[in-house]
């Protein structure tokens, strides 16, 4: 299936290749040699075979939690079951995005030129797939536990129309300031797998347990197929210390979806989490806004853009679609999702000037109810991620073998609420807490008003 080609940050130094050369009757191949393991792909090299993830407050978002995880009780198996919630984890802070613990090769524009890198990385910070720098490049290139330090110029393919055949670029455990990729005919595919952003403009790539967010930027703006699956959006407004008062520096979203000269198609949410609420900053400080969680709009037709199992709150409306006049519609379909109280006029905005576009509803409600993501356990005891998305103080009824711990979650305020001071980390999203228990399993119900709806089961 071609060659592999796996990078990691575990030494900085590549060991030493090994080429072979027969063309025209002569295969030429051409290896960056450390060891050497077989998998589906063949025989493929591996520099550092990956470490797996060993901190123990982080879990994939997404990853169910099967019965293998441990044997139920006649104490508890006959009460408690597990709900979709236990088997798609809603994304957080603490299981999403990569592990610094786990983190080893910093590449910045001081030290790229020095790494025998698989790619060409240029100092501005820009990989590029041309011809002129290497014809051969393997089909699939990995990088592991690195830290891309290009924190004035984005981090993006150039020329991709010149690779010639598709490649797969793989990114795992990966920090970046700002990636984008050019709008493509999928020449080179990027696949991140626990990766942190601020920005990433993106197509042909595919996000999964990523964080996004953290900056006055728009998280993710999306041309044509991208696929994001149990990832978090969060945290975009931020005061700015170069502001000058009088320039604004406009809106930011959570997710941008524009259809450029290309066709705006095959874009998928799944397990989506994005947390935008407008905080408020004095105007001498930023006059930065958060405009929407997702804002579509288009200049040629966006046919097929789903959003399924999702959790937003924040922005003015959650989403926000716009059609141009004389322009193809954008259709959009809507299932399984829960909306907070952040938003400040509403759930959803339409604009279409020809009638054209379509937005497909199902199961769209305001959240009643606590969100329990991350759950682990250690020395310390049962650890919980907990958020409140209502307008409510709620009630978390926490169940363990040695009895029931009752813990209030504060209201979230709603928009007009909100006043200057109130910063991020003061809201109930994503709020630790620690159960003093050593039990086998644990199960949560928001019991407000006295309702015990179960809303986490995990058997560890």
């Amino acid at each position: 299936m071609g060659e592999k080609y796996v990078f990691t940050g575990k030494k900085a130094v590549l060991s030493a290749f090994l080429i072979v050369i027969l063309f025209a009757g002569v295969v030429f191949t051409m290896s960056f040699v450390s060891s050497f393991q077989k998998s589906e792909f063949g025989e493929q090299l591996i520099v550092n075979p990956i470490v797996p993830l060993t901190d123990e407050t982080t879990s994939n978002a997404g990853t169910s939690e099967t019965d293998s995880q441990g044997t139920y009780t006649e104490d508890y198996s006959s009460v408690y079951s597990k709900m979709e919630r236990d088997l798609m984890v809603i994304p957080d802070k603490y299981n999403t995005g990569c592990n610094e613990k786990n983190m080893s090769l910093v590449v910045s524009p001081d030290n790229v030129d020095s790494l025998n890198l698989p790619v060409k990385i240029r100092t501005d910070g820009v990989i590029t797939f041309q011809p002129k720098y290497s014809v051969n490049y393997p089909d699939e290139i990995v990088f592991s536990d690195t830290d891309f330090q290009f924190n004035k110029t984005s981090f993006f393919y150039a020329d991709l129309k010149d690779v010639g055949t598709s490649k797969t670029v793989v990114f795992n455990n990966c920090r970046f300031k700002e990636f984008s990729t050019t709008d493509n005919d999928g020449g080179v595919v990027a696949i991140f797998n626990n990766c942190s952003f601020n920005k990433v403009t993106a197509s042909h790539a595919t996000f999964r347990n990523c964080y996004f967010g953290g900056a006055n930027k728009d998280a993710l703006d999306i041309s044509r197929h991208v696929s994001v699956y149990d990832s978090y959006i969060s945290d975009l407004i931020h005061p700015n210390p170069s502001y000058v008062l009088g320039n604004p520096l406009g809106h930011t979203d959570g997710i941008q979806i524009i259809s450029g000269t290309e066709e705006c198609d095959n874009i998928h949410l799944k397990n989506v989490r994005i947390e935008v609420p407008n905080l408020i900053y004095p105007v001498e400080v930023t006059e930065n806004a958060v405009n929407s969680c997702i804002i579509a709009t288009n200049k040629t037709e966006c046919p097929n853009f789903t959003i399924e199992d999702c959790f937003f709150n924040g922005g003015g409306y959650t989403l926000y679609v716009t059609t141009a006049a004389g322009k193809p519609g954008i259709h959009t379909t809507m299932s399984n999702v829960r909306l907070g109280c952040a938003k400040k006029w509403g759930k959803h905005y339409c604009i279409d000037r020809d009638t054209s576009s379509v937005l497909t509803i199902n199961n769209v409600e305001d959240t009643d109810q606590l969100y329990v993501g991350s759950v682990w356990r250690d020395s310390d005891g049962i650890h919980l991620s907990v958020t409140n998305d209502t307008n409510q103080d709620r009630i978390l009824l926490v169940r363990t073998e040695d009895g029931d711990t009752r813990i209030n979650v504060p209201a979230f305020p709603l928009y007009s609420q909100l006043v200057e001071g109130i910063v991020f980390d003061d809201l109930p999203i994503d709020v630790h807490h620690v159960i003093k228990s050593g039990s086998p399993y644990v199960v949560c119900f928001d019991d407000t008003d006295g309702q015990m709806n179960q809303i986490r089961f995990v058997d560890f």
